[in-house]
């Protein structure tokens, strides 16, 4: 049975003017970075066994990853909950002893046909997240909602899923003077990071797999791309 999560999302829809991009010194930054490749990625073929393998390209650009991350200075590391996107950032956490926290909410979505007209929609709980045993030591769950995936099955109700992720990594670490790592996936990753630009989230960005995206926070309290790693 699935169980309705009531939520309260402030939509933050604030814009950047231009001349305004100014840094404060508790500027948050976050890299979001979309998992690796994977088999359904490589072969054009999605299935449940392709989109939760990494190709063996996959598996070079979670070493290359790896290397990448040793060098960059991490507060926190919130990661959704698909294997494809656990696998990406596992072998980082094994070799920095560091663990992620899973946000449903960073789960994919919006992949659907936007609809002429959008209606406001609410989430659902879905089915429960499961861990291979070897992953456990290294990812935990914040809350008891986050065991849960939500049951995003409508373009819908997918922008409500990424703007409660936008909102609630703003009201988290806004202001804060962190570095976020965020590992999420294509669709709702491109809408999550135009959300916290202010920006409508229209899904423009073509985001790479293993690529480091770097977006710093302004006085207003958006963020803007600041550069690709």
């Amino acid at each position: 049975m699935l169980k309705i999560l009531p939520i309260i999302i402030t939509l933050f829809c604030a814009s950047t003017q231009a001349g305004a991009e100014t840094f404060t010194s508790h500027a948050t930054e976050i890299y979001f970075v979309r998992h690796a490749e994977t088999m359904s990625n490589a072969t054009g073929t999605a299935n449940i066994n392709n989109d939760r393998t990494l190709s063996k390209a996959g598996e070079q650009q979670v070493q290359r990853l790896t290397k990448q991350l040793q060098q960059l200075d991490i507060d926190h590391i919130i990661v959704g909950p698909q294997q494809r996107a656990l696998k990406t950032i596992l072998p980082f956490l094994k070799q920095a002893k560091r663990t992620a926290e899973i946000w449903p909410s960073l789960d994919e979505c919006c992949w659907q046909k936007k609809p002429a007209i959008q209606h406001t929609a609410r989430l659902k709980f879905g089915s429960k997240i499961k861990l291979h045993r070897q992953m456990k030591p290294f990812f935990i769950f914040p809350d008891a909602h986050s065991h849960y995936r939500y049951y995003t099955q409508s373009y819908d109700e997918g922008i409500t899923q990424t703007t409660f992720a936008a909102d609630k990594i703003i009201r988290t670490f806004g202001n804060s003077g962190q570095h976020i790592l965020v590992i999420g996936d294509y669709h709702s990753g491109t809408r999550i990071i135009e959300l916290l630009q202010g920006l409508q989230p229209d899904g423009w960005y073509q985001l790479s797999n293993a690529k480091i995206i770097k977006l710093k926070e302004v006085s207003d309290g958006t963020f803007i791309l600041n550069s690709d790693i």
